[in-house]
């Protein structure tokens, strides 16, 4: 068979180009993860609505599509470096991004609304709007990362945008060549149709976001030491008070505590437990055996409460108030002293309430202060006891504050005064000190002042 060399080596060459023309046509994703960066500041929003896991869809979803995010503290630092906001276009020009992703939360009718605008940094014109909405926060990961896709999309449609091919000669003997069919558009999930048109975007992902630190994780856990600075108890009759008041110098303490958030629901849980060992110097006559007994307070609580985020300001600041109730067990033991005993063993168990108010200043510092108020029903003491019938009160008012080094890891500096009061009836029978009145009738005071640091972990 006879055929022309000139015809078909012309027709490979051209065969060649349009494949070539087709691969060109899906190289911008290459092009594009090499020079595409969208700046994310922080997204805000009810606390309900879960900025957090929102933040983290929508980075997957850019960073899927091959583009390079800056946002969380890499972009805080940007704008540190620029003095400007993170949230502004000097920030995201700082950090040399492309586009910036403004991304607000709002609530309306049970629903959240997320409204994502796309900025292109050189110019500020807004390219793109993208509303989701979604019922629950555990559905802001997956609204998140559809919302990242679909800004991808459309930082891909613009920079895909082809150019046009320079001019070539007529071909005096041309073959007709069959153009390949436009790729067919990627098929969005049902889930994520929900608003506007899908979109598309890149990014470099940043360090993980850091909004709240450990303040919006499921469980948090918490060991310290310190000191019980202040140690005081008292008894009094009729506004007199006895000899077997005391103080004690500072001493040990040993605490731990859990909180368990329940998600989407801002109830939660928390526990805590002290230890303070103690040792007593009795010099009285006649002596006690041992004239230095050994001892320790120890308390245990736990209570539920309530978030209610009450108001948002500045670069990630909340106020919160928590609502609270619970139990409570306190308690000193020390060794018997025999029949003169003069340090007793009590132990109260009773039911508080209050409040706590929390400020997140930034990223990392939470303050926080708290006050309790609870009644005493049950007291008993021993080996003798200062009377019977025993009812009283107690109240606690603490402040202290959290520093997150990241999301798991954090410190914890912390106060707490705690006071007392037990009313008791009848005769008591230890053995009061000479210039004493009879113990009827008393009034038991205790009271103390703890200090800590602790190493907190959120999961």
């Amino acid at each position: 068979m006879l055929y022309d060399d000139r015809v078909s080596m012309k027709s490979i060459a051209r065969l060649a180009l349009t494949l070539g023309a087709v691969w060109c046509a899906a190289a911008p994703d290459v092009a594009l993860a090499q020079d595409a960066t969208v700046a994310l500041p922080r997204i805000r929003g009810p606390r309900r609505a879960r900025a957090a896991k929102l933040t983290r869809g929508v980075v997957a979803g850019l960073a899927g599509q091959g583009l390079l995010v800056v946002y969380g503290k890499e972009l805080n630092g940007a704008a540190k470096s620029a003095r400007a906001k993170p949230e502004s276009l000097d920030a995201a020009r700082a950090a040399d991004a492309q586009y910036q992703l403004k991304i607000s939360i709002t609530r309306s009718r049970r629903k959240y609304f997320a409204t994502a605008l796309l900025f292109d940094v050189r110019t500020g014109e807004e390219l793109e709007k993208i509303k989701k909405s979604y019922r629950s926060g555990k559905s802001a990961t997956k609204i998140g990362r559809a919302i990242g896709s679909g800004m991808a999309a459309a930082i891909k449609s613009r920079k895909a945008t082809p150019e046009p091919e320079p001019y070539a000669a007529a071909d005096p003997d041309p073959e007709p060549v069959v153009a390949a069919p436009p790729p067919s558009p990627r098929p969005t999930p049902k889930a994520e149709i929900e608003d506007e048109a899908s979109n598309k975007a890149t990014a470099r992902v940043g360090p993980s976001d850091s909004a709240g630190g450990g303040e919006g994780k499921v469980l948090r856990l918490q060991l310290g030491a310190g000191t019980q600075a202040l140690s005081a108890y008292t008894v009094a009759v009729g506004g007199v008070v006895t000899g077997l008041a005391y103080t004690l110098s500072p001493l040990m303490l040993i605490d731990a505590g859990a909180r368990v958030s329940i998600p989407d629901s801002g109830l939660g849980f928390d526990a805590r437990l002290s230890f303070v060992p103690v040792k007593y110097a009795i010099d009285v006559q006649p002596a006690v055996t041992p004239a230095e007994p050994t001892g320790r307070f120890f308390n245990v609580g736990a209570s539920v409460f309530y978030d209610l985020e009450l108001a948002e300001f500045g670069d990630g600041g909340r106020f919160v108030f928590s609502p609270l109730g619970g139990f409570f067990y306190d308690s000193m033991t020390v060794e018997g002293q025999g029949e003169n005993t003069v340090v007793v063993s009590w132990s109260a168990i009773g039911f508080e309430a209050g409040g706590r108010a929390a400020v997140q200043v930034n990223e990392s510092l939470v303050l926080d202060a708290e006050g309790r108020f609870g009644v005493v029903p049950i007291y008993s003491e021993g080996p003798t006891n200062t009377g019977r019938d025993a009812f009283g009160f107690n109240f606690r008012v603490g402040a202290g504050g959290r520093y997150w080094i990241s999301d798991a890891f954090g410190l914890q500096l912390a106060m707490m005064y705690s006071f007392q009061r037990m009313g008791l009836s009848g005769m008591g029978t230890r053995t009061p000190f000479v210039d004493d009145p009879p113990l009827e009738g008393a009034t038991v005071f205790s009271g103390d002042l703890k200090i800590g640091t602790s190493v907190l972990l959120a999961i």
